[in-house]
């Protein structure tokens, strides 16, 4: 995944939350959307492990486990 999928990813899941345990999707921003010190280097390695060659990219909550599917195209909208 280039810069430009993963900035445009996380615009879409900025303020998401998950929808079991309720934290953040992203896991270097904290609940009130304030980046975390570390966040580049917990950027890269969470980005390199989303698969983005099929239809729909599968996101795991870093939290309880709970796994995400969204679609590529909406979630992108087709940057890809």
């Amino acid at each position: 995944m280039d810069k430009k999928q993963s900035d445009k990813i996380e615009l879409e899941l900025k303020g998401a939350l998950c929808p079991i345990c309720k934290t953040s999707i992203l896991p270097y921003y904290h609940p009130s959307g304030i980046r975390i010190a570390n966040a580049a280097e917990i950027k890269r390695n969470y980005f390199d492990k989303i698969d983005i060659s099929k239809a729909n990219i599968k996101i795991e909550c870093t939290c309880c486990g709970y796994i995400m599917f969204f679609n590529k195209e909406t979630l992108l909208k087709q940057v890809f």
